[in-house]
């Protein structure tokens, strides 16, 4: 918890409770960073000023992944440096090209790792499939079959390896038109609208999903982005709750599914092509500010729960150019910038909540959490 040192240790650790899923501290929650496909992990653990418990990664889901260089590469480095290993899986030649093969293959390389000494794996797979710029987006029926596959597999060969399923926010769905769907309609009006489900017809079922994770960032005020602007009051909150829509993720997947979540992906946009607006400290110390008051428990209504099921935030950090607004330079990153990274490591220093760094916790056979009693 907000600690130094990184590694395998001996300690003396002290189980959690029972009726946890895999990987899931009974309280606090993980602090971690997602890398972009190009980004060098070493780099950013000397950048970030903290250790990430979870490091996240892309990856096609092609080929056989257990002669993937570069993922090989990833998961020796999270090992050696006892973080959890986030792999989002691309399925980038399609769904039906994801077949029991494919997924043993996966199976035995997460099965070796964990032999090896890894501290953790979670597979996200096909994340933001409620979304239409993916290619295996909006297939709701061959989505859940494929994930089911996968998981099963998984939960068979392995025991710290946890499923993540993860949509994207629902702000906006679905986005574009598209081809009739009864598997879609869920208010059964014959219309694929924003007043249908966004989230529930891609949920692959409990078994199947250890984790729930979403997809939100701060893009700006409206659509279409572009400008640099302040996020607006308790957006973040909003945004978990549904943000109006009526659809609540949060009382869903984590209240009445029980299930842990992770905020799967979460920055503040800043434009480098774009006027600076009121800059990218004020714009992302305050996302960093709305983003820390989730894993304190601080929401905008009385729930007795106050999001103790919130378990892992991870925030996107790197700087790419995006479709969205016309091929700008958005730097997403917390590391970047001397300030910004001043403001996080604040935040994290003033949280009530337990921060999970790596060398705070160890994972048994069972995939069990256990905290490590040497550090504070």
């Amino acid at each position: 918890m907000l600690a130094p040192g990184l590694g395998i240790t001996s300690a003396p650790i002290a189980a959690e409770g029972p009726g946890l899923a895999r990987l899931e501290p009974q309280t606090g929650l993980y602090i971690g960073v997602v890398l972009g496909r190009e980004t060098s992990r070493g780099k950013h653990i000397k950048e970030l000023g903290f250790k990430p418990a979870v490091v996240g990664k892309f990856f096609a889901m092609q080929g056989n992944l257990s002669e993937n260089g570069e993922l090989r590469s990833f998961l020796l480095e999270c090992r050696r440096h006892g973080a959890i290993a986030l792999l989002t899986l691309m399925p980038e030649d399609g769904l039906d090209k994801v077949d029991e093969r494919r997924c043993h293959e996966l199976a035995e390389l997460c099965a070796r790792e964990e032999k090896a000494g890894a501290r953790g794996i979670m597979l996200r797979f096909a994340h933001e499939m409620n979304g239409d710029w993916y290619r295996w987006g909006m297939q709701p029926g061959l989505y859940k079959r494929k994930f089911r596959m996968l998981s099963a597999v998984i939960h068979r060969t392995t025991t710290r390896t946890a499923m993540v399923w993860a949509p994207t926010e629902c702000r906006g769905y679905p986005f574009k038109r598209h081809p009739y769907s009864l598997e879609l309609d869920t208010d059964r009006d014959g219309k694929i609208t924003a007043a249908d489900d966004p989230y529930m017809p891609f949920f692959p079922g409990d078994d199947s999903v250890d984790w729930v994770g979403l997809t939100f960032y701060h893009w700006g005020v409206k659509y279409p982005w572009g400008k640099n602007l302040m996020p607006e009051p308790n957006e973040a909150c909003r945004t978990i709750y549904g943000a109006g829509s009526g659809f609540d993720f949060y009382r869903t997947f984590c209240l009445e599914h029980q299930k842990p979540m992770m905020i799967a992906e979460t920055s503040a946009f800043f434009n480098l092509d774009a006027p600076p607006g009121p800059g990218e400290l004020a714009i992302k110390r305050e996302w960093i500010r709305q983003v820390f008051a989730l894993s304190s428990r601080k929401g905008t209504r009385d729930d007795a729960d106050q999001h103790q099921k919130l378990k892992c935030i991870n925030w996107f950090d790197t700087c790419k150019r995006e479709e969205e607004v016309h091929g700008n330079l958005i730097d997403w990153r917390i590391s970047h910038n001397r300030s910004v990274r001043s403001a996080f490591l604040n935040a994290l220093g003033k949280n009530k909540t337990a921060i999970w760094q790596a060398g705070d916790f160890m994972i048994d056979a069972k995939g069990r959490w256990h905290r490590n009693l040497r550090r504070p």
